[in-house]
């Protein structure tokens, strides 16, 4: 099993946070859909980071 951690700011306070996400099937990819609205818990001051992404065509 392979451990992906994803890292950003908390958007509250600024300090660094993860979210760690096991994968079973050994591969390497990963898909964007996933990562909308994937929280971000912050231990220090107790708020939630979402992640929202933004897809379009031109």
């Amino acid at each position: 099993m392979i451990i992906q951690v994803f890292k950003t700011h908390c958007e509250n306070c600024g300090e660094e946070v993860e979210s760690k996400v096991g994968v079973s099937s050994g591969g390497n990819e990963i898909i964007i859909d996933f990562i909308d609205g994937m929280e971000f818990y912050c231990n220090d001051c107790g708020s939630t980071t979402y992640i929202e992404v933004e897809k379009y065509t031109r």
